[in-house]
């Protein structure tokens, strides 16, 4: 689902942003972008518990917080500085887009490997030995065990519909 909204981010910023050419439009834009725009916010913690484990997440949210900070303080004058060079907004309105879907392509990337380490997990616990769950031996997480996951079907099934 964040893919999906930052994806629709690039394409408000695209379709409507870019084409506005009055204040009423703009508010529009405004209204609608603002309701996926904060995706990022949202889905921060629970996303990075996915990746780290729980376990984890304050190191993890913490070093995120860290590398935001900079592009979060300096967002403005950099487009604003794009739009001083272009004498326009233009350049900054693409650069926010391709900005969206570069992070829209990141939690793809991000997604398929989530698939691939729960495919792993599933298939260590039906191979395990004397029926023991993975879950219930002391062998450590499964995020340990699962992640020299093969990466031979990574792209077959890179854009199949799954909940994860």
């Amino acid at each position: 689902m964040a893919g999906l909204t930052t994806s629709l981010c690039a394409l408000f910023a695209l379709v409507i942003w870019i084409f506005a050419k009055s204040y009423g439009v703009l508010i529009l834009y405004a209204l609608v972008g603002g309701t996926v725009a904060g995706t990022f916010w949202a889905t921060a913690a629970p996303v990075a518990v996915e990746v780290v484990g729980l376990r984890d997440l304050p190191a993890a949210l913490n070093l995120e917080w860290l590398v935001i900070v900079l592009p979060c303080t300096f967002s403005q004058p950099t487009a604003l500085q794009i739009a001083s060079n272009t004498g326009g907004y233009l350049g900054t309105q693409l650069f926010v887009a391709v900005m969206y879907m570069a992070a829209a392509l990141c939690v793809l990337l991000l997604r398929r490997w989530k698939i691939d380490q729960l495919k792993e997990i599933a298939r260590r616990e039906n191979d395990h030995p004397n029926g023991i769950s993975m879950a219930e031996s002391d062998l450590g997480a499964n995020e340990d065990i699962a992640r020299p996951a093969e990466r031979r079907t990574q792209w077959k099934e890179f854009w199949k519909w799954r909940k994860i």
